[in-house]
């Protein structure tokens, strides 16, 4: 009976660490989001890589920050690098069809202009039925577009109508120079 107490007593107190630690790592989590989305809006793009990457080691959905690692990775010289992070958080069941854009423009920054094309109609697709279902209506100052932010406020069916035209310009012309 001893034996029996004792054990339970331990098994308890096992689950009280566990238990407090877990809440503990909750509680970290929340901060490091807050700080990471916060440096994120204020443009501090490299302070908020940080803390996004910080953030998926503690995750346990291994993708559920790739998009935000993306969208800092673009904004940052290491742009090259956020391709395959906006790939994975494609199938993120929180990422918005938003993420066609940034494949796109990731692909435009690789030179790859038949694959941005695909990714960029998917896009305006999804964004005028958007449009169309919400009424929404972009509220952008063209003066609070700085180099730092032009790749997140460039979103608009004008901009994506202009990158598409790019794009097939583009992919005629290197088509035609490899004939």
């Amino acid at each position: 009976m001893k034996n029996s107490i004792k054990n339970l007593a331990f098994a308890a107190s096992v689950a009280a660490i566990v238990f407090s630690a877990k809440a503990e790592t909750k509680k970290e989590i929340k901060k490091l989001q807050k700080s990471a989305y916060a440096a994120f809006k204020a443009q501090n793009y490299d302070q908020a890589l940080n803390t996004f990457i910080k953030l998926d080691e503690l995750s346990s959905d291994k993708v559920r920050y790739d998009y935000m690692i993306g969208m800092c990775l673009l904004s940052s010289e290491n742009f090259h690098t956020a391709l395959p992070y906006f790939r994975s958080a494609m199938a993120h069941e929180t990422t918005s069809f938003v993420v066609n854009y940034y494949v796109g423009r990731s692909y435009i920054l690789a030179g790859n202009y038949q694959e941005a094309l695909n990714y960029l109609n998917d896009y305006k697709s999804q964004l005028e039925a958007y449009i169309d279902e919400t009424n929404f209506k972009f509220s952008i100052n063209p003066s609070m577009i700085t180099d730092k932010n032009r790749i997140h406020m460039e979103k608009t069916l004008e901009d994506v109508t202009g990158f598409i035209t790019m794009c097939s310009e583009k992919s005629t012309t290197i088509s035609a120079q490899s004939k």
